[in-house]
């Protein structure tokens, strides 16, 4: 473990403890954190800077939890939902996401919009208190700018998954607060680009090794050129990719394996990344992805994982996702089918799991370092291409240049393997091989059902996979006990 790690994680362990009495729920009926009467009062908390950095880190905390990007958060509603990965069907709740059959009282979803809320409203606390704290401007308005990215790439999730949501924007104190009208989804995106506009201005292009993974004025760009991608926003998509592209701050590793390792993190072509550390001191804070998709097993040789840390095995590739990959270098570093049984002394060959997220340091597969990449260079590369190709009617060098460096990437070791460069297609061709593109680049890391879904394409393609998926299942239902909660709400359709 680096000193950025240890550093970082030592402040999310310690430091949020005080704001936690501050955003923490004061009931469990609320899918908003309420602040209870007998805690800490936010006019006691925010007086200085450490309070602010405090108001931050907290907001980050909720990210790595196993509601929203751990565990049973993204991974088990956004890739076992799309023909990339699917669980054994062990239970229920997991196996009605891949074969939509969800209701609004699947536990994963609910959690995941309860996480998201309580996300959103430690955002709140801090716009609303840090700006009148005495400290140094700068600072100030960077920890607004990271609190208001924060809070765009939640409503930028929630939006696109469950439609209309409720828009608050001001710390919630009281449960009157809470009856708040869903929003059309126009104005829930307006808020989402005005979040990201004034973060751009104000974030720092990067942090010392003290506080890598904290938001930056590129992953605010990049949200906002993937937000522009999902409006049909061509043109301002493509130039806000091209304003990373040209900061120079960015570019893609040479091997698509150190994009996965915890001795490359936060690495140049990592923009933000969800960050876990597996040390006995950062508990709670543990990357559990290899748990979720590695094989079932204990004891193992070449694939340590120590007596009482058994993974669970309960997310893999589908069958045909697998064998239709092309046979380049990150194939190898997505999937693998062979485990060798220490005790046994056998070789085992089974359906293939997801390997990208095994952390080669540890030996108890419950704890991992490796961090997940929620937004890198190369999706900023293939935004690029797409946008280009959609506002130009047709591919521009620029945008053959673009995603042909990820190809070229994707070759490494196999010069001679499939995945020549492109040229010379038309704009549906390129259409095409830019969505490919996407969906081999992002193997495992639960971007395919949203780019399904944008492109129009997730009926077609999902019921070629054998899902049982109607007009509806574009959206998730809204929680039953927030429905109870707000009685002015209407379901989503079809459930």
């Amino acid at each position: 473990m680096n000193s950025s790690e240890t550093s970082f994680s030592t402040k999310l362990s310690f430091m949020i403890m005080s704001v936690l009495m501050i955003t923490s729920a004061g009931c469990t009926d609320s899918f908003l954190d309420v602040t209870p009467e007998d805690t800490l009062a936010p006019g006691n908390f925010y007086q200085n800077e450490e309070d602010a950095v405090a108001a931050a880190y907290s907001v980050y905390e909720r990210l790595g939890t196993p509601d929203l990007y751990n565990m049973d958060g993204v991974m088990f509603i956004l890739a076992n939902a799309s023909d990339q990965a699917q669980p054994p069907g062990v239970d229920a709740s997991r196996a009605a996401l891949n074969q939509y059959e969800v209701t609004a009282l699947n536990p994963i979803t609910s959690a995941w919009w309860r996480a998201s809320f309580q996300i959103i409203n430690r955002a709140n606390a801090v716009t609303d208190n840090v700006p009148d704290i005495d400290m140094d401007s700068e600072l100030r308005a960077s920890i607004v700018g990271e609190a208001r990215f924060l809070r765009a790439l939640t409503y930028f999730n929630l939006v696109r998954m469950f439609g209309k949501v409720p828009i608050i924007t001001r710390e919630t104190k009281s449960f009157e607060e809470l009856n708040k009208p869903r929003a059309p989804v126009d104005s829930v995106y307006a808020q989402i680009t005005r979040d990201l506009e004034q973060a751009e201005q104000v974030l720092p292009v990067s942090y010392d090794n003290a506080n890598e993974g904290r938001a930056t004025v590129g992953a605010a760009k990049t949200l906002l050129a993937k937000v522009y991608l999902t409006r049909e926003r061509w043109q301002d998509a493509a130039e806000k990719a091209q304003e990373v592209m040209n900061s120079g701050t960015y570019s893609l590793f040479e091997d698509y394996r150190h994009l996965f390792l915890p001795e490359f993190e936060n690495g140049r072509e990592h923009i933000f990344s969800i960050q876990f550390h597996a040390g006995e001191q950062n508990a709670g804070k543990q990357g559990r992805f290899w748990t979720y998709t590695a094989p079932s097993a204990q004891n193992t040789n070449g694939w340590p994982v120590a007596a009482g840390g058994s993974s669970y095995g309960i997310s893999f590739p589908e069958t045909n996702y697998y064998e239709e990959y092309p046979d380049d270098y990150r194939k190898e570093v997505n999937f693998f089918s062979e485990w060798t049984f220490e005790k046994r002394d056998t070789t085992v060959t089974f359906k293939p799991h997801f390997f990208k997220y095994y952390d080669p340091g540890q030996t108890n597969a419950k704890r991992s370092s490796v961090n997940f990449p929620l937004y890198r260079y190369a999706e900023v590369l293939l935004i690029y291409a797409e946008a280009v190709n959609e506002a130009n009617g047709g591919p521009t060098p620029q945008a053959y240049k673009a995603v042909n460096s990820v190809r070229q990437r994707a070759r490494f070791e196999k010069p001679d393997s499939v995945l020549p460069d492109l040229s010379g297609l038309t704009q549906e061709q390129f259409r095409q091989a830019v969505a490919r593109e996407r969906n081999w680049e992002f193997a495992g890391e639960s971007k395919r059902w949203f780019d399904l879904k944008r492109t129009g394409r997730l009926m077609e393609e999902l019921r070629a996979d054998g899902k049982d998926i109607q007009e509806h299942h574009r959206l998730f239902p809204i929680p039953n006990l927030d429905l109870d909660l707000n009685p002015d709400w209407e379901q989503n359709p079809g459930y």
